[in-house]
């Protein structure tokens, strides 16, 4: 994470990919923002939650792993 930029913009787009490889999240949303004539993107952060209960005696134990990436892309003013 970095900070949010000094110079005024605009968000117009949400992008998310699902992949559980945040460089290869990152590789495919900063694509498809330049696809769409972004200036940059903000990441907002992880696109989801997986999770596994497991039973144990009158417990669950539940595991939970959090995966992909979104991001906003930005035009500036």
């Amino acid at each position: 994470m970095t900070n949010k930029p000094t110079q005024e913009y605009v968000a117009f787009a949400q992008i998310t990919c699902g992949d559980t490889n945040d460089k290869w999240n990152l590789e495919q949303i900063t694509k498809k923002a330049r696809e769409i004539g972004a200036d940059g993107i903000i990441i907002m952060g992880k696109a989801g939650t997986l999770g596994v209960g497991i039973p144990i005696g009158t417990l669950n134990y539940v595991v939970t792993e959090e995966y992909g990436m979104t991001a906003v892309a930005i035009k500036y003013k």
